[in-house]
């Protein structure tokens, strides 16, 4: 059976991906930097792997064995007395997520990022193939921004 990892799992949006793949069956690992909280919010058919998104060499033994990556591991605050750490998770992890997931041959990878990327006007459709050329006005924003371009970049 193919495994797939969920980077995030303990966070809004990663906690429901595992909740809905274990749901249809699949075989979970979850990157955790805490056993602990992950065995108190995750089920017990979910793998935890104790980890951080930030550190390549744990985001890489992870990864071994899976076939399917959902990246879902973010920092959605709005302000931090550090900006650099938007950077070090948003950005780092991401790349750290994309590296593992070439060195491993995964067949599938699933970001989650925000709508805060895109080009668009308040009040009008958009179109989410297209990422805003300006940069953003908070930290947050412009890590997710170089994210995103690095995951499409990665798909060319």
């Amino acid at each position: 059976m193919d495994t797939t990892l969920v980077t995030g799992s303990t966070g809004l949006v990663g906690y429901h991906i595992v909740h809905a793949l274990l749901q249809r069956g699949r075989r979970v690992k979850a990157l955790v930097r805490s056993i602990d909280k992950g065995k108190a919010l995750l089920p017990e058919a979910c793998e935890l792997v104790q980890g951080d998104i930030t550190d390549q060499a744990t985001v890489r033994r992870a990864m071994q064995g899976c076939s399917v990556v959902y990246h879902a591991a973010g920092l959605p605050e709005q302000w931090l007395p550090d900006p650099a750490r938007f950077h070090q998770v948003n950005l780092v992890g991401t790349q750290n997520a994309l590296d593992a997931a070439f060195v491993h041959g995964v067949q599938r990878f699933i970001y989650t990022s925000t709508i805060d990327v895109f080009a668009g006007q308040a009040g009008h459709e958009f179109d989410e193939s297209q990422l805003d050329p300006q940069p953003r006005g908070t930290y947050y924003e412009r890590s997710k921004q170089v994210a995103d371009q690095h995951v499409v970049a990665a798909l060319a």
